[in-house]
């Protein structure tokens, strides 16, 4: 249902200008739910489709024992599957649900009260709450609540104080979570704080459903991104951020699957890509990245890797911590090109591994005036007794 305050015009008018539903929300302190009712009930934007789960109950079956009378539930048992996953299954087929009046005129309800007894055991005993028992009885949330107020059942929120501080139980999977388990509510009017079910659980949902139609929600994912681009690069932004490693791993795909399409696009765009590296290469992360790919390279060809890994970060690090020459005691100018070397303590040539161990910054006289077989390295240096 849509507030009657809200100019339909305006609002329509607004969001084709290209004003985001978050913004109009704003605008009529409201939610965003309720700006995307009214742009779709005046014909803006499509109303979501009911899609089938693929792991759910066949829609064309569900609904030929649902016209035969049969409850969601004994539905549910027949098929083995959950009541919700019927539910959908019966709004994919267009079957238009029977309501609890319709069930007692037409004699085909069975009375949920001959549960109550057990409905009440399950909700204090086990914990189950009223939306799991809506779930298992197929009825609403209201009849579950006034059968556990018949019964004088006491809510399980009266018992919350023996909640641990800054801990939830999720609603769906009935694990108790820290509270950042639970995503933020969007709706600022609800007057609660977090959603019901935890992230793994709406992660698995969600997923669920994408695989059920991944076309459609690509699209609509689309449509959402183009509403308001700025907020969708902000949203991929801190998405990139939370999963580096599955952002690496897909543009490392991509790299390997695109080969002959990204020479093609180096080719004709040699200029670009020679301006970019050399911009690059001017900066501290790009000097000792070379620095480090070079000692890298040098170090399999003699073979004298290990198994601690030498990179970009250690070095960086290294370079941090070193402001003057272990030789001369001389300060090093890092922003001078040639000036400070990436030196291994035991040269490579005298044996000497490439390892974090034997790794220092000198300058660049010292390095090269250094003997090639490593005479001038102390017997009680700590690379010396590192590599005895």
């Amino acid at each position: 249902m849509v507030r009657r305050d809200i100019d339909s015009e305006t609002v329509v008018a607004a969001f084709q200008a290209g004003r985001s539903m978050t913004a109009l929300a704003d605008d009529y302190s409201c939610s965003p739910g309720t700006i995307k009712r009214l742009l779709i009930r005046e014909g803006v934007m499509e109303a979501p489709r009911p899609t089938v789960d693929a792991s759910g109950p066949d829609p064309a079956q569900a609904a030929a024992l649902y016209s035969r009378g049969s409850t969601i539930a004994a539905i549910a048992n027949e098929l083995e599957t959950s009541v919700w996953k019927v539910a959908r299954a019966l709004d994919h087929a267009g079957v238009v649900r029977r309501g609890h009046a319709e069930y007692a005129s037409s004699g085909l309800r069975v009375d949920i009260d001959e549960h109550a007894g057990e409905i009440a055991r399950l909700y204090r005993e086990e914990g189950l709450d009223t939306r799991a028992l809506a779930e298992r009885y197929a009825c609403g949330r209201d009849i579950i609540r006034r059968i556990l107020k018949e019964r004088k059942v006491e809510p399980i929120r009266a018992a919350a104080g023996n909640r641990r501080p800054g801990y939830r139980t999720c609603a769906r999977c009935r694990e108790e979570k820290p509270e950042a388990e639970f995503y933020l509510r969007k709706d600022r009017n609800s007057g609660r704080g977090r959603l019901s079910d935890c992230i793994p659980c709406l992660s698995r949902k969600q997923a669920q459903r994408y695989a059920s139609d991944p076309d459609y929600y690509r699209q609509r994912s689309r449509t959402y991104y183009n509403a308001d681009i700025e907020r969708g690069r902000r949203i991929a932004a801190r998405w990139r951020k939370r999963n580096p490693d599955t952002v690496r791993a897909t543009w490392r795909e991509w790299y390997l699957a695109n080969t002959e399409e990204r020479r093609a696009y180096a080719e004709g765009n040699k200029e670009r890509f020679s301006a970019v590296r050399r911009e690059w290469a001017q900066t501290e992360r790009g000097q000792t990245s070379r620095r480090a790919a070079s000692s890298r390279r040098r170090a399999r060809l003699i073979e004298a890797t290990t198994e601690e890994e030498v990179d970009t970060e250690l070095l960086l690090a290294l370079r941090a911590a070193t402001q003057a020459c272990e030789i001369c005691a001389g300060e090093l100018n890092y922003d001078t090109r040639g000036a400070v070397h990436l030196d291994h303590i035991v040269p490579l040539a005298a044996g000497g591994l490439h390892c974090p161990d034997n790794l220092r910054y000198i300058c660049g006289p010292c390095n090269l005036a250094r003997p090639k077989d490593g005479r001038d390295v102390p017997d009680d240096h700590p690379a010396r007794r590192a590599h005895s």
